[in-house]
């Protein structure tokens, strides 16, 4: 698999601020696509868009989101 060297040369916080902005905005061309934010090409940001997106699902969903069974519901209800 090809990647650009910039993925490599840019710092951990750039990707993370350029992955957020592009999530929460919804589109590379209304935010990361311009210059004077982070410059760089929508197919940079499309591979460290999916390596940190890949990244915090195994970070943060485990820890942040959860799933009671019904039967751990049930249980719940039961114990208070």
């Amino acid at each position: 698999m090809f990647c650009p060297a910039f993925i490599y040369r840019s710092t951990p916080i750039l990707q993370l601020t350029s992955t957020l902005s592009l999530v929460v905005v919804g589109g590379f061309q209304h935010s990361v696509g311009c210059d004077y934010l982070v410059g760089m090409s929508q197919n940079a940001i499309s591979k460290i868009a999916s390596n940190m997106i890949k990244k915090m699902e195994m970070k943060l969903c485990p820890r942040h989101i959860n799933f009671e069974t019904e039967n751990q519901h049930y249980i719940n209800i039961l114990v208070n």
